[in-house]
């Protein structure tokens, strides 16, 4: 009995360290929130509706393109709206140039705009103008590639674009170049190939507070890579989809933190005890998790701007909408 007794503390002394010492049950470190939306403007009086991509600058002012009958074959200007709707400036594409397709466009270091274009003989040209929509330059890049651009605090540019390999298979390049359109160097991106979202090819592309260049892989939502503007990736860290199912479709990169929107990646609805379609998800510039929004309005917003603030502005359809946290 005493043997039996002793063998039972024995046992509860070997066995209350480990149970002191076991890891509590990991839990998600992520909020979800609901967005409150209300439409602060309109494009209406500027077309019928928006074609992606969309951008903002510090002053949240809105840069994209809008469908018109009257445009329907002809090519689109890239407009410059205020918060509100309000357009400010106009950028159209000279006949002289002989594009036969725009692009992607970014907004420079200094804040001008600049649209990625492909000329009829198939070479990329970039084409830079004045806060009053005037053509202010041209650079004809030594690429035939790169259908994204952005450009790096210190002047050099980065292109990147999707390109047919000798076996036929579609793969995604990026390159760093000098700002008169030389190439510097070719950017090898670390991937991680992932099994919910598919192949896809397409990058998000933002440019950080740090100058760095932000890539986001939409086949590997997983993934986002920093590269400066020698080339290098100077780090390269994991963002979960905050659900099973969605694929990373836009990305913003504030002073503080990256806003991702996730869209439901396959054809079929979510079904009831799925979250919404479109969900955004914030993380800071390291890739921790901070918080995951979801509409209760509409599942058709489009990410724009994410402010230092916490605040998003949205698209939806024509419709400028403010996002703001509950």
């Amino acid at each position: 009995m005493n043997t039996f007794a002793t063998r039972l503390v024995l046992f509860a002394v070997m066995v209350s360290p480990m149970v002191a010492q076991a890891p509590a049950t990991p839990t998600s470190s992520t909020e979800t929130h609901r967005l409150k939306l209300t439409d602060i403007g309109t494009l209406k009086k500027y077309g019928t509706a928006t074609e992606p991509p969309w951008l903002c600058d510090a002053d949240g002012n809105l840069y994209g393109k809008v469908w018109s009958k009257l445009e329907h074959d002809q090519i689109l200007p890239l407009y410059k709206f205020s918060p509100k709707g309000t357009l400010i400036a106009t950028y159209n594409i000279s006949k002289n140039d002989a594009v036969v397709e725009p692009h992607e466009f970014a907004l420079g270091r200094d804040g001008q705009v600049v649209r990625v274009t492909q000329t009829r003989d198939g070479q990329r040209r970039l084409i830079s103008y004045s806060d009053d929509g005037t053509i202010r330059g041209r650079i004809r890049v030594q690429t035939h590639l790169g259908w994204q651009y952005q450009q790096f605090d210190s002047g050099e540019l980065l292109l990147a674009g999707q390109h047919i390999n000798g076996a036929q298979q579609e793969e995604t390049l990026v390159a760093v170049l000098r700002p008169d359109g030389t190439l510097l160097k070719n950017v090898a991106l670390p991937r991680k190939k992932s099994g919910n979202a598919g192949s896809d090819p397409r990058l998000l592309l933002a440019r950080g507070p740090d100058g760095n260049v932000y890539i986001a892989t939409a086949d590997d939502p997983g993934t986002i890579s920093v590269v400066n503007s020698s080339g290098e990736v100077v780090k390269s860290f994991g963002v979960a989809p905050p659900k099973c199912c969605h694929r990373p479709d836009r990305m913003v990169v504030n002073e503080n933190s990256i806003a991702i929107q996730y869209d439901w990646a396959t054809p079929d609805p979510p079904s009831p005890y799925q979250t919404a379609r479109t969900l955004i998800k914030v993380v800071d510039l390291d890739g921790h998790d901070e918080a995951v929004y979801y509409f209760s309005k509409s599942e058709t917003n489009t990410l724009v701007c994410h402010s230092n603030s916490g605040s998003f502005t949205l698209l939806e359809g024509d419709t400028i909408v403010l996002g703001e946290p509950q």
